[in-house]
């Protein structure tokens, strides 16, 4: 039964407050969403300062993040003027209305009414994470970061933070502590990470761990630079599980268009929080993380009942809309009303400079972990999948499977039974990234991949392409309702991310072709 397309829409009246310092893009490319570039404030801070300004008016409202409830959605939204004064939404006449529309349908507009549900308690102590990327692919993210955080933490009220790096390892840059200690520390503390591989979901999971267990909601920032490439302990159902279960939102500051863009903004939705991207290298991230934490302090809260026909839909997107002065100043957040179970492509383990076994040493944290998750897990057994760039040198599917083989004999040296690993070359037909722009790209066409086997299959088929994520994720599910164990895997073409929809879960190549056939598919090794 196709989704019937509507759309929920509340009247209300609200007083919110926010500020921003550089002109951040929430959700993705397709959700026009986040406040415009605003003027240069002649005031010391343009960022949060709480509620008070009665002399500029409202110029852009901000939705801090959404959760769904039973057959609710409870709203955080914020408001400000061209000064980053905070100032009341729904003063002086204006009217401020929430819509809530299934994704990609044309809607139906329907009205009920609203329930208000708390206004933040602005001197209110609250606890809080930030874990932040730090690798080479980063290129100096980290730092960046810690140093504006050293600046700017003290506005936060009375607040206690967590503040962790993370690369391949995960290193604590502030126990929890009051924001005072924690501002101190980020100005003492020194970047460890060199390495390229990111295990971000690892460090979410990590960073949850450090929450206090007291029943009370937390918030938890992920700034983040590429792609999650090494999280081999942690799935992206097990951040999702777990934050829910300790009352976790999680809100990711991403700095360009990573490839995996769609992953932070389904986490971040499921848990009720946002996805920020930052464009330019040189914006702001701790005033992006400020905005985010000091925005809890002042955010007006709204429940709108969700009708039966609405949770027909995977993903929803809210609209808060003030209309004042005859324009509509809007803001938009995209929320799963279901959980994906997708696949996902397999994960990067190693990297590979040059094709030396001291190469393999570089990825000994990522392997380390692997081998702790076989070893937790009887049962799993892995596929390790060599990969060799375009320029390297002698052919390149010996050059790769002898790659998977070093790290075959890694896993093997640390008490990881040989028959629990199956090896695999790809040679160079199978790039990451098919224009070698720079030299990290190059890097990463030089990799070995692992995969997790469920059973004893071997053989895939490539059915499609997506330019998007998104659209990946929705033909993963349609293959799925098929019958089929379908996943998506990205690469990097000449316009930027492509997207390949692969079933998987063929036992020999002879099932694989029959599939092919029917599907109009490539079978796979």
């Amino acid at each position: 039964m196709p989704l019937l397309p509507l759309t929920h829409v509340v009247r209300l009246t609200v007083f919110c407050a926010v500020v921003m310092t550089a002109p951040l893009v929430a959700q993705d490319d397709k959700v026009a969403t986040g406040p415009p570039r605003f003027p240069t404030s002649a005031l010391p801070s343009v960022r949060l300062r709480g509620v008070g300004s009665d002399t500029s008016d409202l110029v852009a409202v901000r939705v801090l993040g959404v959760v769904r409830q039973m057959d609710s959605l409870v709203v955080e939204a914020v408001g400000l003027d061209a000064l980053g004064n905070a100032v009341p939404l729904a003063a002086n006449g204006r009217t401020v209305s929430i819509r809530v529309t299934c994704r990609a349908e044309e809607p139906i507009v329907e009205r009920t009414d609203v329930i208000p549900v708390s206004t933040a308690d602005e001197g209110a102590v609250r606890t809080s994470a930030i874990t932040i990327e730090s690798t080479l692919q980063a290129r100096g993210l980290a730092p960046s970061a810690l140093l504006g955080l050293s600046r700017d933490l003290t506005v936060l009220p009375g607040d206690s933070l967590h503040i962790s790096v993370f690369g391949e390892d995960i290193a604590v840059v502030s126990p929890l502590q009051n924001v005072v200690d924690a501002a101190a520390n980020c100005r003492s503390f020194e970047e460890t990470f060199t390495g390229n591989l990111s295990a971000a979901l690892t460090a979410l999971h990590r960073a949850m761990q450090w929450l206090p267990g007291d029943g009370r909601e937390h918030d938890l920032v992920l700034v983040v630079a590429g792609d999650d490439q090494a999280s081999v302990l942690h799935s992206v159902a097990d951040v999702i599980e777990r934050a829910r279960n300790s009352r976790t939102r999680i809100h990711v500051i991403r700095r360009g268009l990573t490839m995996h863009g769609y992953i932070w903004r389904y986490i971040a939705g499921a848990t009720g929080g946002r996805v920020t991207t930052l464009f330019d290298e040189d914006e702001d991230v701790s005033a992006a993380i400020v905005e985010i934490l000091l925005g809890k302090h002042v955010a007006e809260r709204m429940s709108a009942p969700l009708s039966t026909d609405v949770t027909t839909c995977d993903e929803v997107l809210v609209h808060v809309e003030v209309l004042t002065q005859g324009a509509i100043l809007l803001d938009s957040a995209v929320i799963p009303l279901r959980d994906r179970s997708s696949r996902t492509g397999p994960t990067i383990v190693a990297l590979f400079p040059d094709d030396t076994d001291a190469s393999v040493r570089d990825s000994y944290t990522t392997l380390a972990n692997l081998v702790d998750r076989m070893m937790d897990d009887a049962t799993l057994s892995i596929e390790l999948i060599g990969h060799a760039g375009r320029d390297v040198t002698g052919k390149p599917d010996d050059v790769a499977r002898r790659r998977a083989a070093m790290v075959a004999d890694v896993l093997v040296a640390q008490g990881i039974d040989s028959t629990r690993i199956a090896i695999r070359s790809e040679g160079a037909m199978r790039p990451l990234y098919y224009f070698e722009r720079d030299e990290r790209q190059k890097l990463f066409n030089n990799r070995v991949e692992a995969r997790i086997v469920t059973d004893e299959s071997t053989w895939s088929v490539q059915v499609t392409t997506s330019a998007t994520e998104e659209k990946a994720a929705e033909l993963v599910t349609t293959w799925s309702r098929k019958g089929y164990n379908a996943m998506y895997e990205s690469v990097y073409g000449a316009k930027g991310p492509v997207y390949r929809i692969v079933l998987w879960g063929f036992t020999s190549r002879n099932e694989a072709s029959k599939v092919a056939q029917t599907t109009k598919g490539t079978v796979l090794p």
